[in-house]
């Protein structure tokens, strides 16, 4: 079609002539022209050029959730909480500094930044709970609860649609041990596929993953310093000398769902609740949960 467009156009002869005059550079095969061709070969052989070997992540990325910080105002210290964990112990604590000043929530990106300002060497923390503890507790507030905080729609899905062996109402006198192990086993399971975006309902803070929730705070402001649960008054301390500053004694609480917890925790639940926060355990550096701390 191009020729015939050239003969048209009167330019085939000169097309013809410029094909003559034109020379191939470097013609001879590849192999002519690297010293180390099978070094190189088999090192383009090995390279993984649409990341096929990575595990595949399909968990929504999250924002900053400023609302949900903690600023304080009797010491320059930002907590940043990680949704799904119990925390009132840490906030208590916080509110109490510099003699019960309080601290400020609700936080939108003006205001965290007026506060940064006012709050030179400022540091930020957060805390993590464990994969198995964090779970449980959102399980027990947002699904197997009825009331405030139960989360109807996601809970009758997960009864009809992915085997969740829950109540319809409220748990009475015959949901017993048994039950309830066989229920929060089940959803551990809905978090792998949840997570895998294979389920069609929403990934919810209060059960996403650690390291996407750090991620989503880094597109503001990551944490200076990460503590754990079971440790936070000793990393407390810590940031107490960063600030050459002498903070309240802080008590760290027991979560009360952990006895219960403890009562139906055995290696199929440590199982599968490292199948769903694979990210969090190899990230992070979990291991078994004992009951007490991450």
């Amino acid at each position: 079609m191009i020729n015939g467009l050239a003969a048209w156009l009167g330019l085939g002869e000169r097309i013809e002539g410029l094909d003559r005059q034109l020379k191939k550079q470097n013609p001879e095969p590849f192999e002519d022209k690297v010293s180390n061709f099978a070094a190189m070969d088999a090192a383009l052989a090995a390279l993984d050029r649409f990341n096929l070997s990575r595990t595949p992540n399909f968990e929504p990325r999250r924002g900053p959730a400023i609302p949900s910080y903690a600023a304080s105002k009797g010491a320059p210290l930002l907590y940043q909480p990680l949704k799904g964990a119990q925390d009132d112990d840490i906030r208590a604590w916080l509110a109490g500094l510099g003699g019960g000043s309080g601290h400020e929530e609700g936080l939108k990106q003006k205001t965290l930044r007026q506060w940064l300002r006012k709050n030179d060497g400022h540091r930020s923390f957060t805390v993590l709970a464990y994969p198995v503890a964090r779970a449980y507790s959102a399980f027990c507030r947002h699904i197997l609860a009825v009331g405030p905080g139960n989360f109807g729609e996601i809970r009758e899905s997960l009864r009809k649609n992915f085997a969740v062996p829950l109540p319809k109402g409220a748990p009475d006198q015959t949901y017993d041990s048994a039950a309830h192990r066989a229920a929060f086993l089940a959803f551990l399971k809905f978090l792998k596929a949840n997570f895998g975006g294979q389920t069609g309902i929403r990934v919810d803070p209060s059960w996403a993953t650690q390291t996407a929730l750090i991620q989503g705070f880094a597109s503001f402001g990551s944490p200076d310093v990460i503590l754990r649960r079971g440790n936070v008054a000793e990393g407390l301390n810590f940031i107490s000398r960063e600030l050459d500053m002498d903070f309240e004694p802080f008590d760290e609480q027991s979560d009360p769902e952990d006895i219960r917890l403890r009562s139906i925790y055995d290696a199929e639940i440590e199982a599968a609740a490292r199948d769903a926060y694979q990210r969090d355990y190899i990230g992070f550096g979990f291991g078994n949960w004992d009951g007490q701390a991450a």
